[in-house]
């Protein structure tokens, strides 16, 4: 088996069968790919849709979570019964190139790499596309550590995403290389791990994978709110403790990255005084856990303030912003 595609799916029936058309109009023989579905308890008919599939290829794996565990577990669902010395994590409401896996697998193969990453192409429902440009042009074989310091590209437009890659299922297992469970955002902590392991790493330009721009996505329903903002700060002061732990190896990276994800949480403070009541209570329910000393090594008072004291923000919001919620409720109201 060479290639294990790893298909999460929950709410997906308008969108799945177009993936797995895609999955299957490929140039590797049924025999040596598979392709697993994760049913992570969607509540729609995307079930069906996939047992239809399954009459007709004797290579797809059907397996069902008892509950919803969101896109990380579904992952991991998948990993851990993959058979493929490969394996390609592709989004349900996405979908790839015809006849791509030989040529992915033969650059892989033939370079023995731990991670094949390549780009991939925005697409809306109306069917506008953009093109996702990763990086100026292929790379040699190198490390994961080399590629994040590559200057050529910012380290913030490079990829953070599951399915621009092809990973060696050895490779992810022996360096536990799982995805967070119950997160949103759980790409960005895997990647930033993977790459970090990663001794044979290799980019290539092709566009080998459309990105589905979906407004009724998990990513895109309420962004940024309570829950998803408070995954957000979760996984920036998770990386930086995988940052800080790796800086007896090589202290350049910690250095070069660590700036990053303290701005995006010095950026992101400012949503929270937006938030419902609801938003908040959940926001500060979801990150209690977070060590406080997280926070302090790397931001300023003023700047962690508003994460590890729930009380005053709460009172302020109860003042200010829920009065201001009210009244532009009321605008809107006689508006129409």
């Amino acid at each position: 088996m060479r290639l294990s595609i790893i298909i999460p799916f929950f709410n997906v029936e308008e969108y799945i069968a177009e993936c797995l058309d895609s999955v299957f109009k490929q140039d590797l023989p049924e025999n040596e790919f598979e392709v697993i579905c994760v049913n992570d308890c969607s509540p729609d008919n995307s079930k069906a849709v996939v047992l239809e599939y399954k009459k007709k290829y004797s290579n797809l794996i059907l397996v069902e979570h008892d509950i919803n565990k969101m896109l990380g577990e579904a992952r991991n669902t998948g990993l851990r019964i993959a058979k493929g010395d490969y394996v390609w994590f592709i989004d349900s409401d996405d979908y790839i190139q015809p006849n791509v896996f030989a040529k992915l697998l033969n650059i892989a193969e033939s370079n023995d790499l731990d991670i094949l990453h390549f780009n991939t192409q925005r697409i809306t429902n109306e069917g506008v596309t953009s093109e996702y440009q990763f990086f100026p042009q292929n790379t040699s074989v190198t490390t994961g550590i080399d590629y994040l310091k590559n200057e050529q590209l910012p380290y913030w437009k490079k990829a953070v995403t599951a399915w621009s890659k092809i990973s060696k299922r050895n490779f992810l297992i022996k360096n536990n290389l799982f995805f967070p469970e119950i997160y949103f955002w759980e790409d960005n902590i895997q990647t930033l791990r993977s790459l970090l392991a990663c001794n044979r790493f290799q980019y290539i330009t092709d566009k080998l994978h459309f990105y589905r721009d979906n407004p009724t996505s998990d990513m895109n329903t309420n962004y940024l709110g309570g829950i998803k903002l408070a995954d957000k700060v979760r996984f920036e002061v998770e990386c930086v403790a995988i940052l800080e732990a790796w800086r007896d190896k090589d202290s350049s990276i910690p250095d070069l990255l660590i700036p990053i994800y303290t701005y995006n949480l010095k950026n992101k403070k400012k949503a929270i005084l937006y938030f419902s009541a609801t938003e908040l209570q959940k926001f500060y329910r979801r990150i209690r856990n977070i060590e406080k000393s997280k926070f302090k090594n790397h931001l300023r008072f003023k700047d962690y303030f508003i994460y590890l004291y729930p009380f005053p923000i709460k009172v302020f919001n109860l003042i200010f912003m829920q009065p201001l919620r009210l009244i532009r409720n009321y605008k809107r109201m006689i508006m129409k």
